[in-house]
């Protein structure tokens, strides 16, 4: 009955009122779609170094794969990266090196490692931070994406390149995890010498926004587990 009753009180409103409904609807659903869109687009990847660069001045340990988690310390999707990190890092224990890397402008520096997403980062249990100056490192590993995981045999050679999460800033199994978890518990260096490296797709924002003309970082869309 109440819904007969709204029916009959909506046809009775000015056409000018329903046109405005239908604009505000329309608006309304163009938003979620484009929220959707900019949600599930992964990130561009390039091509990172096939085995460990000999100029960089990272420690690599022998006899364990080393991971690698470029982040920027103002992205708001990385959340959900970091906390799949996190359940990769306990799943794989001291069979792992982890070096979270935090890029950052020279200038601001200081400011930029105490955000919540940086803090975030130094909180994961064994996982080592790396302060990555105006970018430096993410260009010898030609890594673009906030959140963009490398991982490198006992050997140096990379078995694994890609993202955490299935979408920007949801939590929750992903392919990426999934063949990470795997890589990390038999990495068979050997085995994969003639191969190209594994490679899944990143959700995430641009690492270098630091720079001006930069796009903006648009926030996780509401009812994921990203924050």
């Amino acid at each position: 009955m109440s819904s007969l009753i709204n029916k009959f009180w909506f046809q009775l409103l000015p056409s000018g009122v329903h046109f405005l409904v239908f604009i505000c609807c329309t608006g309304i659903a163009i938003g979620f779609a484009l929220l959707y869109a900019h949600d599930s687009k992964p990130g561009l990847q390039l091509a990172s170094p096939s085995l460990w660069p000999s100029d960089v001045e990272i420690e690599r340990p022998m006899g364990v794969p080393t991971l690698l988690i470029f982040v920027h310390p103002q992205c708001p999707c990385t959340f959900a990266s970091l906390a799949e990190l996190e359940r990769v890092v306990g799943h794989s224990g001291s069979s792992l090196e982890t070096i979270v890397i935090l890029n950052a402008p020279a200038e601001k520096l200081e400011e930029w490692m105490q955000t919540t997403v940086a803090n975030r980062a130094k909180g994961i249990s064994g996982a080592k931070i790396v302060v990555d100056g105006d970018g430096k490192l993410s260009a010898k590993f030609r890594v673009t994406v906030s959140g963009q995981c490398l991982l490198y045999s006992p050997n140096g050679q990379l078995l694994f390149q890609g993202g955490l999460t299935a979408s920007r800033g949801h939590e929750g199994e992903s392919l990426g995890q999934s063949v990470l978890i795997h890589l990390i518990a038999h990495p068979e260096p050997d085995a994969l010498s003639n191969q190209q490296a594994l490679e899944v797709p990143v959700y995430g924002c641009e690492l270098t926004m630091s720079h001006p003309l930069s796009a903006p970082c648009l926030p996780p869309a509401t009812g994921g587990k990203g924050q």
